[in-house]
């Protein structure tokens, strides 16, 4: 992957009451569907969490710049919204979407050493990434965002409902949650 610019924006107040709305009644109801994913990463063979993956790069026909799911409208609102609420801190992009997932991490091992997502980048070309916290949670299950060799630590961002964290492609990994659950809206495009 080419260097890039390190971008970084946290914004606790982007979401409209709308916003909010969907993520309580639609995101976290009884409904949605969550589906067991047998591994974080590609690599990461011994780590589950819950997922519903709408849009994956392979899965979008070629120029189609947004994406036709259930909830698209909702979904693009959330992003336009953070996009508009922080115009003077990210560079002038079409918005092309790469991938959106709602993730529902939870702890995995009894070894809270080892209670992390493996390190890895979303994807291997540059992107932006959008973590959105949907609900409380453990505050001290924080997203760790890493240089690019992969040891030296940028950025800890610790969970905040209904926060937004926005950064460039970057190796970072997840402290799941000592107790309870981690709801996640994820958003990459470019």
């Amino acid at each position: 992957m080419k260097k890039n610019n390190f971008t970084f924006i946290v914004d606790d107040n982007f979401l409209s009451e709308k916003n909010k709305k969907f993520i309580k009644d639609v995101l976290l109801s009884k409904e949605y569907p969550y589906y067991l994913v047998p591994n974080m990463t590609t690599f990461d063979k011994n780590s589950f969490f819950l997922s519903d993956v709408l849009v994956r790069p392979e899965h979008r026909p070629k120029n189609n710049l947004v994406p036709t799911i259930k909830y698209a409208d909702e979904f693009l609102d959330i992003l336009a919204n953070f996009c508009k609420n922080n115009t003077k801190k990210l560079p002038k992009l079409k918005y092309e979407i790469l991938r959106i997932a709602v993730n529902m991490t939870y702890r995995n091992t009894l070894d809270l050493e080892k209670n992390k997502s493996p390190i890895h980048y979303d994807h291997n070309y540059l992107h932006y990434q959008l973590l959105i916290i949907l609900d409380e949670c453990d505050p001290k299950s924080p997203t760790v965002i890493l240089d690019g060799d992969e040891k030296t630590i940028l950025k800890k961002v610790y969970p905040k409902k209904y926060q937004g964290c926005c950064f460039s492609a970057k190796p970072h990994y997840g402290i799941m949650p000592r107790y309870g659950l981690r709801p996640m809206l994820v958003i990459t495009f470019r």
